[in-house]
């Protein structure tokens, strides 16, 4: 179980890091780019990391008491509720970029 958290944050990191390389010495380019970032860990990621660790946690007492019935329960249970989750966040990235010129941040 250990193995896919891992990996799975290391290539978030990298996903940053490689931004950063992208973007080189311009000091207005990192700005934007770390306050995207910003933005995306606040509105996007924190939300759905949180919801996948309470399910890492459900999941993995389940298994530990081999009840693999509510063990799928969970898993599908867990599919649904973050897909519900990704539809106000899908809606609230697509009108960023209005929300943000609607309270004074230049484009």
């Amino acid at each position: 179980m250990l193995i896919p958290t891992v990996a799975s944050l290391t290539i978030r990191q990298m996903s940053t890091v490689i931004s950063y390389q992208f973007v080189g010495n311009c000091p207005l380019l990192v700005s934007a780019l770390g306050i995207g970032n910003a933005y995306e860990n606040i509105f996007g990621v924190s939300l759905i990391l949180g919801y996948n660790s309470l399910l890492d946690t459900l999941i993995s007492q389940a298994a530990g008491q081999n009840n693999f019935v509510l063990c799928s329960y969970y898993l599908n249970k867990g599919r649904l509720t973050v897909i519900l989750l990704m539809v106000p966040i899908i809606i609230f990235k697509l009108l960023s970029g209005s929300l943000l010129i609607m309270i004074g941040v230049d484009q």
